[in-house]
């Protein structure tokens, strides 16, 4: 299983140059909280580090796993499952990967709602892509677009369509890829989402170099790094 390496390198970068949350701020939060707020405040310290510190973030989708089956919170359910399958997956642990994966499956019965379903999709898609499996990849990125639209959600409408992006970079149809990108950018910036909007805004300038269009690539170079600056 190869695990699709400029992908997760370019999303890392991403990662670093955006700290995004107050870690010691959530940490404080973490111990005042009531317990079922604290399925919340994991969620955000398992996003933050999980493609910069890969222990960090199995310890904190631990924590949300235990948490939220404790309260029955679906989604963040499926959501903690799915980061240990992926985390696992580049730690290099491809079995116990599989059986976070068919833990999650079990889930997704005619009873899931649909929040439940887009996190499911959305995460299926992100393991795809990085095992390099990109028909699938898109299939479940796909859905993801869909039911994120169905919800009106913002911040997953831009995170599928960046990742849409991902999947046809990868199979190098740039110009494709080019045409997601652009479209993830006014989502994720309606949704604050520096990291996924810098991450898209990279990857369009690198893009343009490589069709020797280096005034475009300046532009969204500069887009990014004023991304950074704010950050």
């Amino acid at each position: 299983m190869r695990i699709s390496f400029l992908v997760f390198v370019l999303f890392m970068q991403a990662s670093l140059l955006l700290g995004a949350i107050n870690v010691d701020s959530l940490q404080k939060q973490l111990k005042s909280c009531s317990q079922k707020e604290q399925s919340g405040i994991l969620e955000q310290l398992l996003e933050h580090y999980m493609y910069n510190n890969t222990d960090t973030a199995l310890h904190y989708a631990y924590l949300l796993l235990g948490n939220s089956e404790v309260f029955n919170q679906d989604a963040l359910q499926v959501k903690a499952l799915m980061s240990l399958a992926i985390l696992k997956s580049l730690k290099g642990d491809s079995d116990k990967s599989l059986t976070y994966i068919e833990t999650c499956k079990s889930m997704i019965t005619e009873e899931a709602n649909d929040r439940t379903r887009l996190t499911y999709n959305y995460f299926m898609g992100i393991h795809k892509l990085l095992i390099s499996e990109l028909d699938s990849a898109l299939v479940y990125m796909d859905r993801s677009q869909r039911l994120a639209k169905e919800l009106s959600d913002v911040k997953h409408i831009g995170r599928a369509l960046l990742n849409i992006g991902n999947i046809y970079w990868e199979n190098g149809h740039y110009t494709m890829a080019l045409k997601f990108y652009q479209e993830s950018v006014d989502y994720l910036e309606k949704a604050a989402d520096d990291r996924g909007r810098l991450y898209a805004l990279f990857n369009i300038a690198n893009i343009y170099r490589r069709k020797s269009e280096i005034e475009q690539g300046l532009k969204y170079c500069n887009y990014s790094g004023s991304i950074f600056k704010q950050a």
